[in-house]
């Protein structure tokens, strides 16, 4: 006979299985028999394509969106309609009942494992403060939502939740980046919960707005999924750091808040209602709140304004806000900095990838530093000072004409650079620069759909002339543009400040933050500043080189052993959040 508690778990067992059952059924009725996958019924009619890694987009349920009247000059963010069945799909993968018991798993930490956040506003600038605890019950974390307005963060959702596991695996699948987190987001309504005090204040007292965080960037795409509740979301019209790394991520500065605030800084702010789900590239600095019906919101009908101020009939504002948002992360794994990284570990093997660059006793280290060792960090280097420059803590681009641009460049300005048979301006090189900040289309979603229209080395096989690329010959050709850059904008004294830069934040506890793949020797930080000093100009040039021919030889070699390492990166991903979702009786599927 089965015990109650083998009978117990019996049940669960078989309700987790029905669920996944009808959570599979609902998306394989637009994914796994149809020709779309959750990429374009979250975003049809390929409109994610344009919209990838370039402009925030808005995918909604409802014929018309609500925009707020505060910043009413401003430009209304690119916004798609999609069928209003979407709304039930979304809302059967999480509801609030569900976080009670995803706060009751064990282990929890406060802090780490979840948040309880509020935005608060000193001397004119947003901070996030949440409560000093890091042992918290369930009931106690329900208590600073419900009666505190702290906002109720859950970080690693995809470990913690079956049906989010199993779309977070999707959205990583179809964009072929390296890792898709989850965080869920609860924020109470403008309705005030709390005890009333002595005094004529009328009750229930209604709120302007609440707000968790401040406004920020993330270093990862992410799609925010509306569950439950609404939020109005304001959101930057260009990036504050162009799709910004982990390491890049930081405050925003006094200066970038205002260019934010400013007219033209940020679209006009829109409201996500249940079924609602929005795109934002990373470096996009964004904010969202509660409000109430009083918040001055007008219906916008995508095909134009219609200015018909809210009737009060949607009462969404009554409940708590719960989203879902997914995070599509890169770090250092799937750019194009990380496949010339993977070229240059290829090239580290050759005879002319061990030239010693530094002699260990000159550097006062135990080893000798090798040249394709400073050549890696010389791409990391370039992504970040020739991409965006003063604005992200880096020189003004470009650093030392004296010694970059391959020895190509005079010293005016304005002057163009002669690489190969292409000449290019200095906006160019720049452009060349930020390719390796861009992800490498790998997952079927962005291979099958994205369309590139670009301008050299490609097939104009279209009737209106244009040029289009597709597969291996899109990736080729920005893995050229970045070679060009690296190439072109290398400088031994740049290499010396960044790996200052390094150095300090080493000192600072926050190298963690940075990464290159394969990398394992980092004895260049431990160089004194002297030794680095001495670098020659020449003598790099002639190292990338020999790098770049062999880079662009190999190249069907290195991009194998890319996917290869993506794959294992995957494979051990997936088995660590297996044990987890095991572990709370979430996983969907032995």
């Amino acid at each position: 006979m089965a015990t109650q508690q083998q009978r117990r778990r019996w049940h669960r067992q078989r309700r987790q299985n029905l669920i996944a059952i009808l959570f599979n059924l609902i998306f394989s009725l637009h994914v796994c028999n149809a020709d779309e996958e959750i990429l374009e019924v979250l975003f049809p009619d390929q409109v994610l394509d344009h919209a990838w890694e370039a402009y925030p987009l808005f995918s909604s349920v409802f014929p018309s969106i609500r925009i707020g009247s505060a910043n009413g000059s401003g430009e209304i963010i690119p916004a798609v309609a999609v069928p209003s069945r979407r709304e039930i799909d979304i809302q059967s993968i999480i509801n609030l009942g569900d976080v009670h018991k995803v706060l009751s798993q064990p282990g929890l930490v406060h802090t780490e494992d979840f948040q309880l956040v509020q935005k608060i506003v000193r001397d004119g600038q947003e901070w996030s403060g949440m409560p000093p605890e890091r042992s918290m019950s369930s009931d106690r974390a329900v208590s600073f939502f419900d009666l505190g307005g702290f906002s109720l963060v859950i970080n690693a959702m995809q470990r913690r939740w079956g049906s989010i596991g199993a779309l977070s695996r999707a959205i990583q699948q179809e964009t072929g980046c390296n890792y898709v987190s989850c965080n869920l987001y609860a924020t109470p309504s403008v309705v005030e919960k709390r005890p009333q005090r002595q005094g004529n204040d009328p009750w229930p007292k209604i709120l302007p707005q609440r707000s968790g965080f401040e406004s920020h960037w993330d270093w990862m795409d992410v799609i925010v999924m509306q569950i439950s509740g609404s939020k109005l979301w304001s959101v930057a019209t260009e990036s504050a750091v162009y799709l910004s790394t982990r390491d890049l991520k930081r405050k925003p500065t006094i200066q970038e808040m205002n260019r934010y605030l400013a007219e033209g800084g940020r679209y006009r702010d829109f409201l996500l209602r249940p079924g609602d789900v929005l795109y934002i590239p990373r470096g996009f600095i964004h904010n969202a709140s509660t409000v109430g019906p009083n918040a001055g919101l007008v219906d916008t009908h995508l095909s134009g304004i219609n200015d018909v101020h809210d009737d009060g009939d949607d009462n969404t504002w009554l409940q708590p806000s719960l989203h879902l948002t997914f995070g599509i992360e890169h770090t250092c794994e799937t750019t194009y900095e990380a496949l010339l990284q993977h070229a240059m570990h290829l090239y580290g093997k050759t005879d002319a990838g061990k030239i010693v660059a530094i002699s260990g006793e000159a550097c006062g280290t135990e080893q000798d530093i090798l040249w394709h060792h400073m050549l890696a960090l010389t791409i990391s280097d370039v992504s970040r000072r020739g991409c965006g420059g003063e604005s992200e803590g880096f020189d003004e681009f470009p650093p030392y004409l004296d010694e970059s641009w391959s020895g190509f460049c005079a010293t005016s300005s304005n002057s163009d650079v002669e690489t190969g048979t292409h000449l290019l301006s200095k906006d160019g090189l720049k452009r060349n620069a930020c390719v390796l900040r861009r992800s490498v289309p790998r997952g079927k979603f962005l291979k099958k759909n994205l369309s590139f229209h670009l301008r050299d080395g490609c097939r104009s096989d279209q009737e209106d002339g244009s040029k289009t690329c597709s597969g291996n010959d899109h990736i080729l050709m920005n893995y050229s543009a970045s070679l060009n850059a690296v190439q072109t904008l290398a400088s031994p004294r740049a290499l010396s400040w960044f790996l200052h830069h390094l150095r300090k934040m080493a000192n600072s506890g926050s190298l963690d933050t940075f990464c290159i793949p394969l990398l394992r020797d980092w004895n260049a930080l431990g160089c004194s500043q002297e030794a680095l000093d001495r670098l020659v100009a020449d003598e790099m040039r002639g190292a990338l080189r020999n790098f770049t021919q062999f880079a662009e030889k190999n190249f069907a070699q290195i991009l194998r052993q890319f996917e290869s390492h993506l794959g294992e990166n995957r494979h051990k991903d997936l088995h660590r959040d297996d044990n987890d979702l095991r572990a709370v009786g979430e996983l969907q599927s032995e």
